[in-house]
């Protein structure tokens, strides 16, 4: 009997520590963004976060064991940690596609629970549906305050918002992080773009084209 849990002890063990976790984390200048934190944005603008939520859906990966779906919903909180682990897999990760966003289904099936209750804050009306990513912050360019409110939402064309993500990885870490490189994002939009967005459109489209090449998985250490 002693052997059999010794054995059972040991099988267990190995199964949790063989596990892939796969992380979200959104970062300005190379570090974890924090709420509510200042940051510089050039010589002479300054953001501050005060909300960071988005969806990732329809989550898959590729692996030895070929194609596999891993999760249909998550909403990423910035309030929340333990929103930030988007999966754990004992898989081997060669890659991992999601929508960022919600797909038209979700938006025309009614309201619903979990993390696509509108007590979240990021549903609109039946006709709008879902806000795929919302960012609100404040802008300080030398004496002038700015609020910065993106709600960049819709699920009809041509304005759709969610975007089809594809990340390759080569990487044997069992840790391994989507990058959002927010910094890069907000610098490519700065002199361009409206500081309010609250509507599905053509500039909520462009702005979610924009932030798509700033998602990677992160550098091997």
């Amino acid at each position: 009997m002693k052997i059999a849990v010794f054995t059972f002890a040991i099988v267990c063990s190995w199964t949790v520590f063989s596990q892939t976790v796969v992380k979200i984390v959104p970062l300005f200048g190379g570090r974890s963004i924090e709420l509510n934190h200042e940051y510089k944005l050039k010589d002479s603008i300054r953001f501050k976060f005060s909300t960071l939520r988005f969806y990732v859906s329809n989550v898959g990966i590729s692996s030895n064991s070929g194609e596999m779906e891993v999760k249909k919903i998550h909403l990423f909180d910035l309030e929340e940690p333990s929103s930030f682990e988007l999966f754990k897999t004992s898989e081997s990760v060669r890659s991992i596609h999601f929508l960022l966003g919600t797909d038209s289904l979700t938006n025309v099936s009614g309201i619903l629970d979990g993390p696509l209750d509108p007590i979240r804050g990021m549903y609109w009306t039946w006709n709008s549906g879902y806000i795929n990513f919302k960012l609100e912050g404040i802008k300080t360019t030398g004496d002038s305050i700015t609020d910065v409110e993106y709600h960049l939402g819709g699920y009809l064309p041509p304005y759709a918002t969610s975007r089809r993500i594809h990340l390759d990885n080569s990487s044997l870490s069992k840790e391994l992080k989507i990058e959002i490189h927010l910094d890069e994002w907000l610098m490519m939009i700065s002199d361009e773009r409206k500081n309010s967005i609250m509507i599905p459109g053509k500039e909520a489209t462009i702005l979610m084209d924009h932030l798509v090449p700033n998602i990677r998985l992160g550098e091997n250490e």
